[in-house]
């Protein structure tokens, strides 16, 4: 499964579960690895991008831009999802 397909079914169940209601154990356990993963990808695009940029190779900078763009926008969804972005804030070191 996709990262972006694999971060909507996460968010979409944490949508489905009511706000007075305890978040399951194996939903719970999901977010703050999936969140790492993403991130880490993230980080890897950008030493990419400023790596090609240095080094002149726009076409090929601007394929990792996409990329980081990309991985960018999975972590804003995480952001955009109030429970998600709760139980982020209580995980010790994201």
């Amino acid at each position: 499964m996709e990262l972006n397909e694999e971060v909507e079914r996460l968010l979409n169940d944490l949508d489905n579960i009511p706000r007075d209601s305890e978040v399951p154990l194996n939903i719970k356990n999901l977010v703050v690895p999936l969140f790492r993963q993403v991130s880490e990808r993230a980080n890897i695009e950008e030493e990419h991008v400023a790596s090609l940029l240095v080094n002149r190779k726009w076409t090929e900078s601007r394929k990792h831009l996409s990329r980081y763009r990309y991985f960018l926008r999975v972590l804003e969804r995480f952001h955009e999802n109030e429970m998600a972005w709760k139980l982020l804030e209580k995980a010790p070191s994201v």
